[in-house]
């Protein structure tokens, strides 16, 4: 009996990542798209508010970091008071939207996610609120430690993970206490 035919495993993994980058794309497209996203946002703002909700602050994770960076660049940040990204896909026009933010940004990025050199660069342009962002690439952590793919078992990990919650937290309880978030006293 001859021996099946069976593909290469490289060609095989290229269909399989093929597939689900399509996947991937088309739930962004239909789901997470910045303007889908600032549809949905149109709905809930107003709502919270006569909920009595009076500040706001975005924090995504990979595409929701992108959405991030689109909301800081928008007029008055559709209202929220700052805005960020963990593993954030800054890419295409990051640095024209980076050009136009008009509130405090923290991305926290990890080696193989897109550079925040560049980003930095263009929001260091004005002055007033350059010093109210916080840029930080973990160099020794790949895409998504801080989510869902992170091995916590892994002290590195843990590490990367525990002081990157701790600079989103001290960022955005600055930025709390700036906009009066917490009440007066």
């Amino acid at each position: 009996r001859p021996p099946r035919s069976t593909p290469k495993p490289s060609s095989a993994a290229s269909d399989v990542y093929k597939r689900q980058g399509e996947a991937i794309g088309k739930f962004i497209q239909d789901y997470g798209s910045f303007e889908v996203v600032k549809t949905d946002l149109a709905v809930l703002t107003p709502a919270l508010k006569e909920r009595g909700a009076e500040n706001f602050l975005w924090l995504g994770f990979c595409w929701g970091g992108r959405v991030a960076l689109s909301i800081a660049a928008e007029p008055n940040a559709l209202g929220f008071a700052a805005c960020g990204g963990i593993h954030a896909a800054l890419k295409d026009d990051a640095l024209d939207l980076a050009a136009r933010v008009s509130v405090p940004l923290l991305f926290v990025q990890a080696r193989n996610d897109p550079d925040l050199r560049p980003l930095q660069e263009v929001l260091d342009r004005d002055a007033a609120l350059a010093e109210r962002h916080l840029l930080r690439t973990y160099h020794d952590m790949l895409h998504g430690y801080c989510s869902a793919r992170g091995d916590r078992s892994k002290p590195r990990v843990r590490s990367a993970v525990s002081t990157t919650i701790a600079a989103v937290g001290d960022f955005f309880i600055e930025i709390g206490v700036e906009i009066g978030a917490y009440g007066k006293g």
